[in-house]
């Protein structure tokens, strides 16, 4: 009878400390629901020591799985920190059908700031995510219709014949227009045809009397300008007359320049003769450039 009662006495005790002696748990509440409905995932540490340390805790795929939140959605995260346990909560709701699975999730705890921790973690579960739809409304789902050609109310081959005709409608009211001046129906311009030829009919266009020197040097300043950006390709509206006298060194073009900066900057003032040489001056200069 003494022994019975000790075999007893210690069964009882360690049936009273068996939850005790299990520090790491978890559970789901169904391993089968509905699409849309979520899935509560319950983990917990117990039988801590006060002021222990949770040092790092996540899921073991680095939350891969719930990056499409269109297919599976962490609704909501509860967390009780008590002083001798820890636990988690988690409200999971799945947006696709079939079998899936919740990867581990784990948890480096740091009893009492000792330099020894210990990591749990739990298995990967799985869950069977089923329609909310019945069988019976299943077979009430009618199939797709065929997609129906839409006929347009116009056909290619009319409006290519109506963008024809008014092609030719519009060539007819531009000769028409056109019928009694005596230009081609299409000029061709060419850029730089003859930089030389469009320098001297500029130069002689100029009028050397009845104008001030202003006028007068500005307009043959830049005929010459615009020859030597023509016929060279450099850009003489933006250089100097220094620049332009180091580039090209001709004694003509440097006594053009040195006259229209003195107009310029100076407001110096040429006598009708002057400028008439000035004008043959530039229309040599032009003419012995290569």
């Amino acid at each position: 009878m003494k022994r019975f009662c000790i075999l007893f006495l210690v069964f009882f005790f360690s049936c009273s400390n068996l939850d005790e002696d299990i520090p790491f748990s978890y559970s789901v509440d169904t391993l089968n629901v509905e699409i849309g409905y979520p899935v509560s995932l319950d983990i917990n540490v117990n039988n801590l020591k006060k002021n222990y340390t949770i040092l790092e805790q996540g899921w073991a795929d680095s939350s891969a799985w719930i990056a499409d939140s269109s297919r599976v959605f962490i609704k909501s995260i509860t967390i009780d920190s008590l002083e001798n346990s820890y636990s988690l909560n988690f409200e999971i709701t799945f947006w696709d059908t079939g079998k899936t699975i919740i990867p581990p999730y784990f948890l480096t705890v740091n009893p009492n700031d000792s330099t020894i921790s210990e990591t749990y973690n739990s298995d990967y579960i799985d869950i069977s995510v089923k329609s909310s739809l019945s069988d019976e409304d299943l077979t009430e789902i009618q199939p797709d219709k065929p997609i129906k050609e839409v006929k347009l109310p116009y056909d290619y081959k009319k409006l290519i014949i109506l963008f024809i005709i008014m092609c030719l409608l519009l060539c007819t009211i531009y000769l028409w227009n056109n019928r009694d001046r005596k230009r081609p129906f299409f000029r061709i311009r060419f850029f730089n045809r003859n930089p030389k030829k469009d320098a001297i009919k500029t130069i002689d266009k100029i009028i050397s009397g009845n104008t001030s020197s202003i006028k007068f040097y500005e307009s043959l300043s830049k005929a010459l300008k615009e020859y030597i950006q023509n016929e060279y390709y450099i850009i003489a509206h933006e250089m100097t007359s220094v620049e332009l006298n180091k580039f090209f060194n001709d004694q003509d073009l440097t006594d053009l320049l040195d006259r229209i900066d003195s107009v310029k900057f100076a407001s110096k003032d040429y006598s009708a003769t002057q400028r008439k040489r000035d004008l043959a001056l530039a229309k040599k200069f032009v003419r012995k450039l290569l």
